[in-house]
């Protein structure tokens, strides 16, 4: 190809797996290498072996830059230049690493989906305006499930066709929006965005919504915290976003402001299913638990869904005896590809009791009731407190109390249909967007 054509060759410094080599053979590969092309880039893992891929594109449970020790081990043995990569998501991130003379250079991926315009912001100086990404990789599950990519905190991406090139606001708009979560937010800062004027009204005394369970302490939410953090942040920051917090919306609300439209962003509550006992005061949502929460040394946790597996780990961290309850044939079965490898490793890597196929049927002071739906035996767990993981329900009543009160009404988020981050983003945006129409 010529001496002016710039050859980069992608290794992992270590596959990071049980019988996978390790950076001593990395640093081989790379002397190999030395001399011979133009850049030498570092990541980690094996296609091979599918939890090692998570070493690869580090997720909420790994550490930010996960895979920099590589990069920099290498570098010490090679006169080519380097470059890492791996849960990159913030600009000091990128320069400690290249000035401290672990890497030659910086590769960003994921952060890239979260938002195209980052490196943009960077040299303008507008980082405060960067939305992190989560690590979540549902861009690369979602390629996995749908064929298609999509992006928890970028609405836009896998529906460029439908917003690349927005159509113009016909007409300005006051905008009240009923809930201060990922949806609200979203719909907020979308529609001042367009020219539009919001009121933004959050009957807690925080914005943020259910994305406040990044409170709890749990490491892998950092990611989720920072991106609440942000858009709050963002919000604030809007001159043409008014924000009352500890209002809720009503009638006399929707009087005062008189708004051209209202969006419905009131969130879901937890699913309190119906079984004895479930009122105790030792029974506590998932979704609400917080590091001040008074839980007593044997949990039960009924939900093994994503929100399930997650308070299991952090509770299994914390030094509590945990026991998860659920019903389906698998854990963690509402994820999609790497949520669903994250929390089997992390799960079954931990002291944590498992019972699929399970029923709680009642819950006592002291012990909680579960039945194996394969052997009908039924078997009663020690436990000092229950955390209920059983999923969402939209705040139907709140939403259908508000969709009088202004002809131009929207519905977003949980309040639509209680699922998660990605769609609560998406349906705000929408929400937003559909104004200009």
């Amino acid at each position: 190809v010529g001496g002016s054509f710039p050859i980069e060759v992608r290794i992992s410094g270590s596959e990071r797996t049980e019988g996978g080599y390790d950076l001593d053979y990395g640093i081989q590969i790379a002397r190999a290498l030395d001399g011979k092309v133009d850049l030498i880039h570092v990541s980690a893992g094996t296609q091979q072996v599918e939890y090692s891929c998570v070493k690869m594109h580090p997720g909420p449970f790994e550490h930010d830059m996960e895979n920099r020790n590589l990069a920099a081990e290498i570098r010490r043995h090679v006169k080519t230049p380097v470059c890492s990569v791996g849960a990159y998501n913030f600009p000091w991130q990128m320069e400690d690493a290249i000035a401290s003379g672990d890497a030659d250079c910086i590769a960003v991926g994921r952060a890239l989906v979260a938002d195209p315009m980052l490196v943009k912001k960077i040299v303008e100086g507008r980082e405060a305006e960067i939305t992190p990404c989560l690590r979540c990789s549902d861009c690369m599950s979602s390629m996995i499930a749908f064929r298609g990519m999509r992006c928890a905190v970028n609405p836009i991406v896998g529906r460029e066709n439908e917003f690349f090139h927005p159509l113009p606001v016909n007409r300005r708009r006051k905008v009240l929006i009923a809930g201060g979560g990922p949806a609200g937010m979203e719909a907020a800062l979308t529609a001042a965005g367009k020219g539009h004027t919001v009121v933004l009204c959050e009957e807690r005394d925080k914005l943020g919504g259910a994305l406040r369970f990044a409170d709890s302490g749990a490491p892998n939410k950092l990611t989720m915290k920072r991106y609440r953090d942000s858009q709050i942040r963002k919000v604030l920051d809007d001159p043409d976003i008014e924000v009352r917090l500890n209002t809720r919306v009503d009638a006399d609300v929707v009087r005062e402001i008189a708004p051209d439209v209202l969006i419905a962003a009131v969130g879901g509550q937890p699913v309190r299913p119906p079984i004895p006992g479930v009122e105790g005061d030792h029974v506590f949502f998932g979704a609400d638990l917080t590091a001040d929460t008074p839980l007593g040394q044997n949990v039960v946790v009924i939900g093994g869904g994503m929100i399930g597996c997650e308070e299991s780990v952090y509770l299994n961290d914390l030094g509590h005896h945990v026991t998860i309850v659920e019903l389906q044939d698998d854990i963690a079965a509402d994820c999609l590809k790497y949520p669903f490898l994250w929390l089997h490793h992390e799960v079954g890597s931990r002291n944590i009791r498992v019972l699929t196929r399970s029923s709680c049927s009642a819950i006592g002071p002291d012990s909680v009731t579960v039945k194996h739906l394969d052997s009908g035996e039924v078997e009663n767990l020690p436990c000092d407190s229950v955390v209920l993981a059983a999923g969402m329900r939209s705040r139907v009543s709140e939403v259908e109390a508000l969709r009088p009160l202004c002809p131009t009404f929207y519905v977003a988020g949980d309040a639509r249909q209680a699922k998660n981050v990605m769609m609560a983003v998406r349906d705000g945006y929408d929400a937003a967007v559909d104004l200009g129409l």
